[in-house]
């Protein structure tokens, strides 16, 4: 029915390993089947020559087979493979789920931002309205609000990864000032977005902190923050849709955790932190451009 990937067949005292069409296909393009082919093949043949020596020595050296060190090391295999590990650390689902939640908690701290741009707004609070006809220029206002809501956000955050690292002993395999950098830059990214739902106009404070709590759920359940389905759905939408995957900030922010913990090297976190970045940069361009642009006739 052409569903069969091979067969062995038995020719001469030797077995041979026969592969479908469709099979050496997709060993082509699908490296895993390549691997797992290659494998078999190996296997195969260490046993043909396994069986091609017993065969001479048993012709012309029989006494050999009542040496048990000759016996013992005649089709051993011990040194062809080595097992490594492809992370600096073991997978692990738990840890996993610590780093979901922690890119949760840290998209939260979102609301800090949005409290504190919507303060600012004359519309929507009398302490607006008193530092609008303050004689100070507004970007340094709201530049203070956004700072101020960064700095808490970060030390929530990093009391958080304290919590988590120390606690329920989820580490980063000593990397912790990077973890620390990693959390600095997460909660840049979310005090911006949280300025760009702050500067939105006409909605009240307690629209905003729905939104983004809405929003912030939502894109958790991509991160696989929800069990081993969410964790499953996130990873095929990282497989086939890796654009989708790259502008969730919530992934991006868990991710953040693993690339501290499982890379050798610090280039995925500092492609990772890099994209946090860009991020935060295009919140805050269009957060002021929305400020920019508001008016008020009266107060």
């Amino acid at each position: 029915e052409g569903r069969a990937v091979g067969y062995l067949a038995a020719r001469d005292g030797e077995l041979a390993f026969v592969i479908s069409d469709s099979a050496a296909t997709t060993a082509e393009s699908d490296g895993a089947v390549g691997i797992t082919l290659s494998i078999i093949s190996d296997a195969v043949a260490r046993y043909n020559d396994t069986a091609r020596l017993g065969e001479s020595v048993g012709r012309y050296a029989p006494e050999a087979f009542l040496d048990d060190s000759f016996t013992g090391q005649l089709g051993s295999t011990a040194g062809l493979s080595e097992e490594i590990r492809l992370t600096r650390t073991a997978p692990d689902e738990p840890v996993r789920y610590q780093f979901a939640l922690l890119g949760m908690a840290c998209l939260m701290t979102m609301t800090l931002a949005i409290g504190a741009i919507s303060e600012s707004q004359p519309n929507l609070s009398t302490l607006g309205a008193r530092r609008c006809l303050a004689p100070l220029p507004k970007w340094r206002i709201l530049t203070a609000g956004f700072l101020a809501a960064w700095l808490v956000s970060a030390c929530c955050m990093s009391l958080s990864f304290v919590v988590i690292r120390y606690v329920f002993s989820v580490g980063v395999a000593g990397r912790e000032p990077f973890a620390f950098l990693g959390i600095g830059v997460a909660t840049f990214m979310a005090s911006s977005l949280g300025s760009l739902i702050g500067a939105l106009p006409k909605l009240g404070v307690g629209s905003k902190v729905g939104i983004s709590t809405g929003m912030t759920c939502l894109l958790s359940l991509f991160a696989g923050l929800y069990g081993q389905p969410a964790m499953q759905l996130g990873d095929m939408i990282q497989r086939e849709l890796p654009l989708l995957a790259d502008i969730n900030p919530v992934r991006q922010v868990s991710q953040l955790f693993h690339d501290i913990l499982y890379y050798d090297s610090l280039q995925p976190f500092v492609r990772t932190a890099a994209l946090l970045a860009v991020m935060s940069i295009v919140f805050l361009a269009i957060a002021a451009l929305m400020l920019r642009r508001q008016r008020y006739e009266h107060l």
